[in-house]
């Protein structure tokens, strides 16, 4: 997606920002608890299982994936933050938050008990919006921080078209098997 607004984007445009500790002061509640105020839809299509089938991560808990007239609408609460349910325990952890300056919108599994979560925020200069990407160790509780370059809210722009393709292409690929 950063591709669309940063021509020749690549792991090499990306800058490490440090090494944090990961799931601490989160959220938690039940899984239950939950599913009753996430989106169903957006479980699904804007969330990932672990290969284990331990974990689901839902990469924003408010956001809602609306289909109308053949067309997907993603959006809900302003605000942005990602869940983590561990299904074995049976509870749920909001793990990180923002508010509008910022938005977590994908994200995947790289093994077991590592993933990556994306997204962009509002530079703090005001110049503009970059991307991140965080890599969780569920392992030993840490996240690592990249970041791109700031780019134009018209490159901002493209990359949100980009997304909107994506996330599209996943809501029609999980009602398939419904046809």
């Amino acid at each position: 997606m950063w591709r669309e607004a940063i021509p020749g984007f690549g792991l090499d445009s990306l800058t490490r920002e440090g090494r944090v500790q990961a799931f601490r002061g989160g959220d938690i509640q039940s899984v239950s608890d939950a599913r009753e105020w996430i989106d169903s839809s957006a479980i699904a299509v804007l969330g990932e299982q672990s290969p284990s089938g331990h974990y689901r991560l839902v990469f924003n808990g408010y956001d809602d994936v609306i289909e109308g007239n053949g067309k997907i609408v993603i959006g809900g609460d302003v605000d942005s933050a990602p869940v983590l349910m561990d299904l074995q325990h049976g509870t749920a952890n909001r793990f990180e938050f923002c508010g509008t300056s910022c938005i977590f919108d994908y994200g995947c599994w790289l093994d077991s008990l590592c993933f990556a979560l994306a997204g962009w925020e509002s530079n703090e200069d005001g110049g503009g919006s970059r991307g991140f990407i965080g890599i969780y160790s569920l392992a030993d509780s840490t996240r690592t921080r990249f970041v791109t370059r700031a780019v134009s809210e018209q490159n901002r722009k493209r990359y949100a078209a980009a997304y909107d393709k994506w996330a599209t292409a996943r809501y029609w690929a999980w009602k398939a098997p419904e046809k």
